[in-house]
């Protein structure tokens, strides 16, 4: 049980890297990606996410992120 955080944690950044997105030397919680030229920022903590951005950055990430499940 104490090694399912991290199981899923590197699923999900697996996930994302193949979906385009580069995580942050600052924070490694903070991932990136260059859309349109303008750039949608998500956060990923323990047990949620936080995705940032406009309004069709937003939707067409979230397609995105949904699209393995």
């Amino acid at each position: 049980m104490k090694q399912a955080p991290r199981a899923w944690y590197a699923h999900i950044e697996n996930h994302l890297v193949n979906l385009g997105f580069t995580r942050s030397n600052a924070d490694p919680n903070l991932y990136f990606k260059a859309v349109q030229g303008m750039p949608p920022i998500l956060v990923l903590n323990v047990d949620y996410l936080s995705l940032i951005g406009s309004d069709v950055v937003m939707i067409k990430c979230k397609r995105e992120l949904a699209s393995e499940y």
